[in-house]
C-alpha cells in the first residue's frame, strides 16, 4: 500500500541506534564526509511480495535537483553519500537493487517524467542496455552510493518482502550551502548524536 516511509528513523530512537548510528555507518560517514555529518533524508523503502513496485533507472541527484531552485544546489549534493540497509534478504528474485557500473564518474544526466513512471528517470534509450550488476544482500548488509551512480529495482513478482532502510547524508559544509541547516546532527566532531540533535 505505501512504497516508502519517510522521516521514520529520526522520530525512532531505536531505529536510530541500530541504523544510522551504528559504528559502521558512523566511521563510513567520517570516511567520506569528515566529522560532521547531517542526516538529510531516511525511509524505510516497502516492496512486498506481489506488489512491490519497480524503481525506474535513475541518479539521486537527478531527482534532488529537478526544480529549479534545487538546481543551483547541484555541486553541494554532488558529494551526498546515500546507505540502502536490507531487513530482508535482497535477491534477483524478490527486486533487489542494480547498479550500472562506473556510472558514479558521470555527469548529471537531465530525467524524464513519464507517463507511467512513479518519479522522474534516467531516459530510457540511455538504459535499455545497462549490463547492470545486481547487488544481492542479506539483512544487516549495506550498500553504499555516490549521488551520480545510476540505479534501479525491477517489481517484486516473487513471494518474498524486501524491505529495506536508507539514509542520505550530508557533510556539515555542504548542508549549510543548501541551507539545510535545520536537518538532524548525525556526526559532531566525529562522536554520534543522539536522535533529534540539531
Amino acid at each position: 500500500r505505501y512504497r516508502k516511509v519517510g522521516q521514520y528513523a529520526r522520530h525512532d530512537p531505536a531505529l536510530w541506534e541500530a541504523f544510522l548510528t551504528h559504528e559502521n555507518v558512523v566511521a563510513v560517514n567520517r570516511q567520506f564526509l569528515g566529522d560532521d555529518v547531517r542526516l538529510w533524508f531516511d525511509s524505510v523503502f516497502t516492496k512486498p511480495a506481489k506488489v512491490g513496485e519497480e524503481t525506474p533507472w535513475h541518479q539521486d541527484i537527478g531527482l534532488w535537483t529537478q526544480h529549479a531552485g534545487q538546481k543551483k544546489n547541484m555541486r553541494t549534493y554532488q558529494d551526498a553519500l546515500s546507505i540502502w540497509l536490507a531487513v530482508d534478504p535482497s535477491t534477483k528474485v524478490n527486486g533487489c537493487l542494480q547498479f550500472a557500473p562506473g556510472s558514479h564518474r558521470g555527469e548529471v544526466v537531465e530525467h524524464v517524467q513519464y507517463e507511467d513512471a512513479i518519479h522522474c528517470e534516467l531516459p530510457r534509450d540511455l538504459v535499455a542496455d545497462i549490463e547492470a550488476v545486481h547487488v544481492e544482500l542479506q539483512p544487516g548488509d549495506a550498500v553504499i552510493w555516490h549521488a551520480h551512480a545510476w540505479h534501479y529495482s525491477p517489481p517484486n513478482e516473487s513471494n518474498e518482502n524486501r524491505w529495506g532502510i536508507a539514509c542520505v547524508t550530508l557533510g556539515e559544509d555542504a548542508a549549510r550551502q543548501a541551507g539545510l541547516t535545520g536537518s538532524p546532527r548525525l556526526i559532531v566532531g566525529g562522536k554520534a548524536q543522539a536522535v533529534g540533535s540539531r
